[in-house]
């Protein structure tokens, strides 16, 4: 567990995981930053974005940022092991149409990652 958003990068480059799970109120930067530099340097890594409450502005930014899937702390107990099996699943290595071998969730990622639209300003409450 990292307690801030530069320790979770080290570790998920030294540890090289299969999914993580990043806290969007995590200091220095932000959760949400941390989620783009892992998605840039990792694109096959699986991330569950993890938020205080429900926000949909919080979703899209996580969902833009690169995470796979989006859960709340009230809910972390009952929705953690599937938004997990989901966002692994999402980066199946297996073969696509006419072979592919890029992960499902890179090939069917839309916007590509080159036309993203900038990140939103998110303000802490």
């Amino acid at each position: 567990m990292a307690r801030s958003a530069i320790a979770g990068m080290d570790l998920v480059n030294q540890l090289t995981p299969t999914g993580v799970v990043v806290d969007l109120r995590l200091p220095c930067p932000s959760g949400l930053a941390a989620i783009c530099l892992m998605r840039a340097a990792h694109p096959d890594l699986a991330i569950v974005a993890l938020n205080e409450a429900e926000s949909r502005p919080m979703r899209a930014a996580a969902r833009v940022a690169g995470a796979d899937e989006f859960i709340t702390k009230d809910r972390v107990h009952e929705a953690l092991l599937p938004a997990l099996e989901r966002a692994t699943a999402a980066h199946d290595p297996r073969p696509g149409e006419n072979g592919d071998l890029t992960p499902r969730a890179v090939r069917d990622r839309t916007p590509a990652p080159s036309s993203r639209p900038p990140l939103p300003e998110v303000v802490p409450p």
